[in-house]
This record gives C-alpha cells, structure tokens and sequence, in this order.
C-alpha cells in the first residue's frame, strides 16, 4: 500500500512540475511576443525617422549629405515603380490622369476621379 502512496506522490509531484514548465513554457512565448512588438515598434520609428529626412529632402534639400545618396536611391525606386505602374495600364488598357493620377480606361473622356478632361 506504502508503494502505491509513493508512485501516486511521484506522479502527482511529476504532474505538477510539468504543469510548471508548460506555465513558464507560455509565459516565455508571452514575454518574447512583447519582445517582438517592441522590435516592431522600434522598426516603426526608424522609418518614421527615414521618411523624415526623405521628406526634408524632397522640400527643399536641406538635408547632411550622407543621407542624399540613399535619398536620390529611393527616388529612383518610385520611378521605377511608376514605370511598372505604366507596364501594368498597358496590359489591362488603361491609362493614368495626369491631374491625380487615378486609372481610367483609354478613350474616355474625364476622368472619373477628378472630372478633369482628358
């Protein structure tokens, strides 16, 4: 009967000490979600920070000159992408307003947007 009180005292002291590291298991993966927030919250302000200076840089150049290389780079991806852009009206048959820049389709009049002749 003593071994039957001593295996259950075992298996309840293993349950429990399993039960332990599950809970420790989860409150890790808890702590390193908000770890990943706070690196996600970190990553946000450094572009913030980017588009800061991009930004000062587009109004009116006044920015150290270390940042007008990476400056003039991002300028060249949105002509790239406008250029894509352009690809892509191609294919479906539309074109962009040159007032908004909204698609409307080759052989209309106004555009739908803005109302401006085309």
């Amino acid at each position: 009967m003593a071994d039957f009180k001593e295996f259950g005292d075992k298996a309840c002291s293993f349950a429990k000490n399993m039960a332990d590291k599950a809970n420790d298991a989860v409150e890790v993966q808890k702590l390193k979600a908000k770890i990943r927030d706070c690196r996600n919250e970190i990553d946000d302000i450094y572009s913030s920070i980017g588009a800061s200076i991009y930004n000062r840089y587009k109004e009116d150049d006044t920015v150290d000159a270390e940042y007008l290389d990476p400056c003039g780079s991002i300028d060249e991806k949105y002509e790239e992408i406008a250029e894509l852009n352009d690809k892509i009206d191609i294919i479906k048959g539309c074109m962009r307003c040159p007032n908004c820049q909204a698609p409307v389709n080759t052989g209309d009049a106004f555009c739908s947007k803005c109302g401006r002749p085309l």
